[in-house]
């Protein structure tokens, strides 16, 4: 916009406002001082006044010294002023009659002059015009300082503005519009607004349908819409465009003014808040915690489903009520104190409270914490209360359980020990402080394989009880603290935490070191009492053994006598059965009679069986038997060599025996299998033949001693004292059998393993016997 600019206008008119005014001052006082002030700053320069000098008496008059700094001619005595060149006008300021007269009888005839009544009246002319100039100027710099101003608050303002007329013309714009437009204010200003392009709108969609400055001319009032568009990166953006009307004073829009804002942001946030809120709304309805806000006096604002199910109210029967006008009087009080506490404070506070509910005491966890608006001022609180009812139970049975396993570490006869994955001791009960020496505080977070008298025997177990969950009832010897040994029954499995994750191992030691004391007794009492029984039992069978030699004897001495060989030989082989008989009656009373000595050796399973099948194979052959071996377990483990060994070849005979009594159909042959499986913590040896069989009669008598169905081929003590042998070895042997079906002998033994590498599988094979 253009403002008037202020003009000057000359006191004098006609011919002799063209004139330059030459003039002396006489009188260097304030007035003059003024006055040359003036003229120097140039404020009157339309008066064409030029001084050519200053008269005063007085060299320090103020006037009289700024003209001698600007160089102008000055004099004590103002008669001397006449001479200067071109002097046409005196000015008398000193205020002195006799001055006055003085000057103007003296002066030259063609110099005008000028009193001081007649300055007085010219200088206050001249300080009204100058003050006239001096408001006139002051109200351009304030117009010029508030247009600038209003356009810097408009271009300060981040969002679009633009000024429109009611024919869509632009007379104003601030500097977000032009750079947004890419163009200056001219190529802007007094264009129609839908010829201007922009990056919203490259053509202007809203002339016709849905423009802000149609709407507000149509309706007189502010109009708001969002605009959506594409940016320039492809993505969807939004911009609010605002048009708010200027009045006249007759009511009439002169102007509109239209702003645009980019609103993607807030569109998107709010989007987001919306989906917020949802999800916050979906939290507190399903939460299964007691969710609820209230106001400073109390009154329930929200509330959760979970809560109203605790209480057994609807929403409208709790939403702007207090705790006063819904439970009892004594439990209300009791949450407005806690309430009264968190709106006191102003902070978090966290409750143990307790109710009556359904004529059962709940327990509740509870947190408050105040709600604060943006200001930093508590409006409301909210609660969240979690029912530990339930837990709480929960911890009393635990606590329950605890000290219940606690009583039985402490009370337990047996050796219980529990240990982490690295093996070492968590757990050491009173009992195995008793038996084994040491106190738990000393033996805690020890390696557990100090314990063991074979440490690489207890790497086995744990290698079997990883493959297997457990094992049970394996026998083994600890030490002590004092380094005596210590024969224990060990049950040791894997201990599970509630995922079922292996945190470590538990071990139940029964300490029966003199168990087998004692039952070692029993046995060799029984061995001494079996002797006696033994010697009256095999009375029959030496008498008739005795008559087997005489017999014997008496052919050899006829064949001799009557020199017929073949009677000696008749008679000889009598001997040597006698004689035969003997050896293995003799042999089976050892081994029955005798203690046992087993001692356990590392056996590689395969080639153990394969050993005992090809020691008997030649025999069954020659019978036309089938003799095969099935292995259901490979690896090496501890075992009674020669015991076990003794009593499969007693098996493994018997059913070849077994076959060789029975006549087969043509479409049956003979055979005897030996096979071996894994049944956990047992190794099964399984003898199976499709032999005679045996009947009811004598499978009540086949573990009696002196009991045979092989006649003199057989002692009787065959089968007596395998069951021997496998009881001494912590085993088990029992049987099937049906007649004219066949027999199946089972041999359970304990199973002990041995970590060994297959170098050591084949080691083993070449220093055993039976590999």
């Amino acid at each position: 916009m253009e403002y008037p600019q202020a003009k000057e206008t000359p006191l004098r008119r006609g011919a002799q406002a063209a004139v330059t005014l030459k003039a002396g001052i006489v009188g260097g006082g304030k007035a003059c001082f003024d006055l040359l002030q003036y003229l120097m700053e140039g404020r009157l320069s339309h008066l064409r006044l030029e001084i050519l000098g200053v008269a005063d008496p007085n060299p320090k008059a103020p006037g009289y010294l700024l003209a001698k700094e600007l160089g102008i001619f000055v004099t004590h005595d103002f008669k001397e002023l006449y001479n200067l060149p071109g002097l046409n006008l005196l000015i008398e300021l000193t205020g002195s009659m006799a001055i006055r007269e003085q000057m103007i009888r003296t002066k030259p005839l063609e110099v005008s002059s000028i009193d001081h009544r007649g300055a007085r009246l010219i200088w206050d002319l001249v300080q009204m015009e100058l003050e006239k100039q001096k408001i006139q100027h002051e109200a351009e710099q304030k117009i010029t300082k508030e247009r600038d101003w209003v356009q810097k608050i408009l271009d300060s303002i981040p969002d679009q503005l633009m000024v429109l007329t009611p024919q869509y013309e632009i007379v104003g714009a601030n500097k977000r519009f032009l750079d947004a437009t890419g163009l200056d204010r001219d190529a802007v200003l007094f264009k129609k607004c839908y010829e201007i392009p922009h990056p919203s709108s490259k053509v202007c969609f809203m002339r016709e349908k849905d423009c802000p400055l149609k709407k507000v001319l149509e309706t007189k009032d502010k109009y708001t819409t969002i605009h959506t568009y594409v940016n320039t990166d492809g993505k969807t953006a939004y911009e609010e465009i605002i048009a708010t009307p200027i009045f006249d004073d007759n009511g009439e829009i002169v102007q509109v003014i239209e702003e645009k804002r980019d609103v993607t942001d807030r569109i998107f946030l709010a989007k987001e808040l919306q989906e917020m809120e949802l999800k916050l709304s979906q939290f507190l309805e399903a939460a299964h915690d007691i969710i609820c806000i209230k106001d400073l006096e109390g009154r329930y604002i929200y509330i959760n489903p979970t809560a109203l199910s605790l209480m057994g109210m609807t929403k409208d029967q709790v939403i702007g009520k207090t705790d006063m006008e819904i439970f009892p009087p004594s439990l209300a009080k009791n949450i407005r104190q806690h309430d009264l506490k968190v709106i006191n404070e102003k902070k978090t506070i966290s409750f143990k409270e307790h109710m009556k509910l359904d004529n059962e005491i709940r327990y509740f966890h509870t947190v408050r914490f105040p709600i604060l608006d943006y200001k930093g001022d508590m409006v409301s609180f909210a609660i969240i209360s979690r029912d530990m009812t339930e837990e709480i139970k929960l911890q009393e049975e635990i606590t329950k359980a605890r000290d219940y396993l606690e009583n039985i570490l402490k009370n337990s006869t047996d050796i219980i020990i529990t240990t982490d994955l690295n093996g070492n001791i968590v757990t050491f009960n009173t009992a195995g402080e008793r038996i084994l020496g040491y106190t738990n505080e000393e033996i805690k977070g020890k390696p557990a394989l100090i314990l063991w008298k074979e440490p690489k025997e207890r790497q086995a177990v744990l290698q079997a009880v990883m493959e297997h969950g457990s094992i049970t009832n394996y026998k083994t010897v600890l030490v002590s603290k004092q380094g005596e040994e210590v024969e224990v029954s060990l049950a040791i499995s894997q201990l599970k935490d509630s995922k079922g994750n292996v945190i470590g191992t538990v071990g139940i030691s029964r300490d029966i070191t003199e168990e087998n004391r004692l039952r070692k007794r029993l046995l060799e009492q029984e061995r001494l009492a079996t002797i006696g029984q033994t010697v009256a039992g095999i009375t029959h069978c030496m008498k008739n053994i005795i008559n087997g030699l005489k017999g014997g004897a008496y052919l050899v001495d006829t064949g001799i006598k009557r020199g017929d060989s073949k009677l000696l030989e008749e008679g000889w082989d009598g001997v040597k059965k006698s004689i035969d008989w003997i050896g293995r009656l003799s042999l089976d009373m050892l081994s029955y009679c005798r203690e046992s000595a087993t001692g356990l050796v590392p056996v590689e399973i395969r080639g153990f069986v394969m050993d005992i099948v090809q020691m008997l194979k030649p025999s069954a052959q020659d019978s036309g038997i089938e003799l095969s071996y099935e292995l259901g377990l490979s690896g090496i483990f501890s075992l009674d060599v020669d015991g076990l060994k003794r009593v499969l070849l007693n098996l493994v005979s018997n059913a070849l025996d077994a076959c060789r009594g029975k006549n087969y159909p043509a479409e049956e042959n003979p055979k005897v299998t030996l096979r071996v499986t894994d049944e956990g913590d047992k190794i099964l040896f399984t003898v199976m033949d499709n032999g005679i069989g045996m009947d009811e009669e004598v499978k009540e008598k086949v573990f009696k001693r002196f009991f045979t169905t092989k006649g003199n081929k057989g002692t009787g003590l065959g089968l007596c004292v395998s069951h021997k042998v496998i009881q001494e070895m912590g085993g088990e042997i029992t049987f099937e059998s049906e007649k004219g079906v066949g027999t199946s002998f089972r041999i359970a033994v304990p199973k002990i393993p041995v970590e060994s590498t297959q170098e050591d599988i084949s080691s083993q094979r070449k220093q055993c016997p039976f590999s």
